[in-house]
């Protein structure tokens, strides 16, 4: 079984949406060339969700300050 697909099954229930993306570009980090390709293919994010974890690790928001996923009033409405 991959590596990677093998600590994906580890820690999936305790990453959030964030937490998956930016997991998954450190890893494409450490594969280097073809990283994202392997990545992609390997836990099915989709390219949108890689290329949005790249942004957030260069624009310094891997953690939000207020513990929330979403912006306020972001998500489902009730």
């Amino acid at each position: 079984m991959n590596i990677i697909k093998v600590k994906q099954k580890q820690i999936k229930g305790i990453l959030n949406e964030r937490s998956r993306r930016i997991w998954a570009v450190s890893e494409t980090m450490i594969i280097s060339y073809g990283g994202i390709t392997i990545i992609i293919e390997t836990t099915k994010l989709s390219r949108n969700a890689i290329n949005h974890g790249i942004s957030d690790i260069k624009n310094g928001k891997t953690a939000n300050k207020n513990g929330r996923n979403r912006r306020k009033g972001a998500g489902r409405k009730n």
